[in-house]
């Protein structure tokens, strides 16, 4: 008798528990079609009201962080993760999700801890493993981002994101051979990806295999006809080989398919020998430098063996200057910041690229970064003792502004410490080239900056990159 009310007992329970869990479920359900109408704030409400009802349930708390991300609100969803984890520890996919929410507000450390649990957890999750290795190409560690998209495509073996991501990790590392088996294995599986068409041609074209590489555009563009990124990719091929006529058509093709391609307008003038308006020029840098962001220092460092911040260090070394307020115009990921921080007191960074910015705050050795246009960021500001821009001009073009600005931004006595490179045509003064970068003569850099009150200190040829030998350091000082 006893025993037989025991289990009718436990049999209520469990169709109590069963009840409990069909009604969280069933506001689950509600909650995730609220968010995929874009319903965020309802559905968060929803959730927020079962908390209370059914107690800190850690799907809940769960579900309203994956709310909050969709929402862009990271760290409410930290918030929320964090919650659901203190309700139950063991989940792997509310740890996934925290790193998820980490991994978007660039909390690199505390992303790559959160995938790890969730791993530890669960290592067949083959989201982590490859938000992991993300995580760490977009903290430059591509040397540990391979191992975790390997074990992604070992779980997966048809997941083409591994196999592409695993190719940008090679390709980042410096091994451009070894990337294209993964963007070619990527483009198998998914060919409908246009950019994984575009990313294998173009690793085919780095290493000079050319015929691989045009068979590769063809077959991409056979499918994406329509695909403005992939013609400015086949444009750039041709720049590469110095094909400047093959080049043009193809700039040409991409601004017949997307007309505010600006990289595409800016490249044509460069191939055509026509002028490139400012606002082109602008977007064409800011694109070209948020693309470059995660590669540009092992590239220029590594691979072009690129002295630019050390030169233009040395040359204003030598000139003994006090230490004072220093502004970094361009300044990237921040290479000159660790030379210039023993001679300032201040430091500022101001680059067009966000993604630079990011990459440059990481040193920590700014006090202040701000992202936008150079001759803006120069308004109203004053007492700067030191200006530099290491090749930066290559990408401004006409320097007349940002002179004009820096005579109000440097005080007397201050100093414009810069790179460019020298044309060919001496007489050319500012002339943009097929590379796309503008090239300085003498005459001009001396007219223009005596026009705005600035006297040569230092004019001196320097070898700053191997794919070029026609770079000078200028120091220019107001006088006036």
């Amino acid at each position: 008798m006893w025993q037989h009310v025991g289990m009718s007992k436990n049999r209520a329970k469990e169709r109590e528990r069963r009840r409990l869990v069909a009604k969280i479920e069933a506001l689950l359900h509600k909650a995730q079609a609220l968010v995929e109408k874009g319903k965020h704030e309802r559905a968060v409400a929803l959730l927020e009201q079962g908390t209370k009802r059914f107690g800190g349930q850690a799907s809940l708390y769960n579900s309203i962080g994956i709310a909050r991300h969709h929402q862009g609100k990271y760290k409410l969803a930290i918030r929320a993760y964090k919650k659901s984890i203190s309700a139950f520890s063991d989940n792997p996919g509310a740890w996934s999700n925290l790193g998820a929410s980490h991994a978007a507000m660039a909390h690199h450390a505390e992303a790559i801890a959160a995938y790890r649990r969730a791993l530890e957890l669960d290592d067949t999750n083959v989201g982590a493993w490859n938000n992991l290795g993300v995580v760490f190409l977009d903290s430059d560690r591509s040397a540990q981002a391979i191992p975790a998209f390997e074990r992604a495509i070992r779980h997966a073996p048809g997941e083409s994101k591994a196999y592409f991501h695993l190719g940008e990790a090679y390709e980042l590392a410096g091994s451009v051979e070894q990337a294209i088996p993964g963007f070619a294995r990527a483009t198998e599986l998914d060919p409908t990806q246009a950019k994984h068409h575009g990313r294998l041609a173009s690793a085919l074209s780095k290493v000079k295999r050319d015929d691989e590489a045009v068979r590769a555009f063809e077959a991409g563009l056979a499918l994406h006809a329509a695909d403005a990124d992939l013609h400015y990719l086949r444009a750039e091929h041709h720049r590469a080989r110095g094909e400047g006529d093959q080049a043009a058509q193809w700039y040409a093709h991409t601004l017949e398919l997307d007309p505010q391609h600006h990289s595409a307008r800016h490249m044509l003038a460069a191939q055509t020998g026509t002028q490139s308006d400012a606002r082109s020029r602008r977007l064409s840098t800011t694109s070209l430098f948020d693309d470059y962001a995660r590669r540009f220092d092992r590239h220029l460092v590594e691979v072009l063996q690129y002295r630019g911040p050390q030169q233009l260090f040395d040359a204003v070394d030598a000139l003994s200057i006090a230490p004072g307020p220093v502004i970094d115009l361009g300044c990237g990921t921040g290479l000159c910041g660790p030379l210039f921080k023993s001679l300032a007191t201040e430091m500022v960074g101001v680059d067009l690229s966000n993604e630079m910015i990011e990459m440059a705050r990481l040193r920590q050795v700014y006090d202040e970064l701000v992202v936008g246009d150079l001759v803006e960021a120069l308004a109203d500001r004053s007492g700067f003792g030191l200006a530099i821009a290491a090749d930066v001009l290559i990408y401004v073009g006409e320097v007349e502004p940002l002179l004009a600005a820096l005579a109000s931004t440097l005080k007397p006595g201050g100093l414009f410490a810069f790179s460019v490179e020298t044309p060919t045509d001496p007489s050319a003064a500012c002339a943009l080239q097929s590379t796309g970068r503008y090239a300085h003569s003498d005459s001009y850099v001396r007219r223009v900056a005596a026009e705005h009150g600035f006297a040569e200190r230092v004019c001196r040829d320097v070898p700053l990159r191997l794919d070029a030998d026609n770079f000078r350091v200028w120091v220019l000082e107001r006088v006036r």
